[in-house]
């Protein structure tokens, strides 16, 4: 098609084969993560450059050439025989998470959608983006999404590695919130129980939930399942328990620590309004979620 878009990387590369392009992109990607790479001068650019967005920490240092060496992109695909789709995991990146943002979904926090804080910090967005804009490189798109045509060489998704971001996740409702982290406790035994028996019954085992989501693990899609691997009083009683916790949240807040998001650019938009109905103040709901 003449409005078919080719990546700087695609002419040299258009004849391998897939097994052979995967490992050209994860050489590319390696040589990028090296010393005066570009990936590279991302993770060690001051955090100030990144523009951060509203509700985003820019105090962050640069990673050290030993952090930057932890971090690994690895490739998977998958498809059929005429288009792929390429998932490019990232692993051993220190502090995905932005913190504000953690803070203001674990207390249920109503803000404004222009100032709803994003869930990876400057530094993890902007290395998302690199990596994905390079991979992009090897590629060409003649889609016209006016006609709903996609012709692309690969499908392509970026993501940080679930397992590190619920860690991380964690580690920050614990430091934060000691009852939250109470409730974490009771819910992770019947967690790993559950796992396991999501395994042997060929079921895919469920994250481990923060006090949050609470409601969602213990009902839902997993009621049934619980059901069968456990007692039912011992769910009732864990239910009993998690409410006790919930009582004791509403009552006293102790979420600490919380960065507050700092002004907003000068680049930003101005804020979207809608002059019929009156700014609604900011304040936290109250902690119920669905037992």
């Amino acid at each position: 098609m003449a409005n078919t878009r080719y990546g700087a990387n695609y002419e040299r590369t258009k004849d391998l084969r897939r097994v052979e392009l995967k490992k050209e992109i994860a050489a590319t990607i390696k040589k990028e993560l090296a010393k005066g790479g570009e990936l590279y001068k991302t993770l060690t650019l001051p955090e100030r450059l990144l523009l951060p967005a509203r509700g985003e920490d820019s105090s962050g240092h640069p990673l050290t050439p030993a952090e930057v060496k932890r971090i690994k992109v690895t490739l998977k695909e998958t498809g059929g025989r005429t288009c792929s789709s390429t998932t490019a995991t990232i692993r051993g990146f220190p502090d995905v998470l932005n913190e504000y943002a953690i803070g203001v979904t674990e207390r249920r926090v109503n803000l404004d959608v222009d100032d709803q804080p994003r869930r990876y910090t400057p530094r993890a967005s902007a290395f998302l983006k690199a990596v994905e804009a390079l991979i992009r490189t090897f590629n060409f798109d003649g889609s016209d999404l006016m006609t709903d045509y996609f012709h692309v060489r690969f499908y392509l998704h970026v993501q940080f590695d679930r397992d590190e971001e619920d860690a991380q996740r964690e580690e920050i409702v614990r430091r934060c919130s000691p009852l939250r982290a109470k409730g974490m406790d009771l819910l992770k035994p019947m967690h790993a129980v559950l796992s396991d028996w999501c395994v042997d019954n060929g079921y895919k085992p469920p994250s481990c939930p923060t006090f949050n989501a609470a409601g969602t693990f213990l009902g839902g899609y997993f009621e049934k399942m619980l059901a069968k691997a456990f007692d039912l009083d011992l769910v009732q009683r864990l239910k009993a328990d998690l409410r006790e916790v919930e009582q004791q949240i509403n009552a006293a807040d102790d979420w600490t620590d919380v960065p507050q998001p700092p002004p907003p650019f000068p680049t930003d938009k101005p804020r979207q309004t809608n002059r019929n109905q009156p700014d609604k103040p900011t304040q936290p709901y109250e902690f119920q979620p669905d037992l």
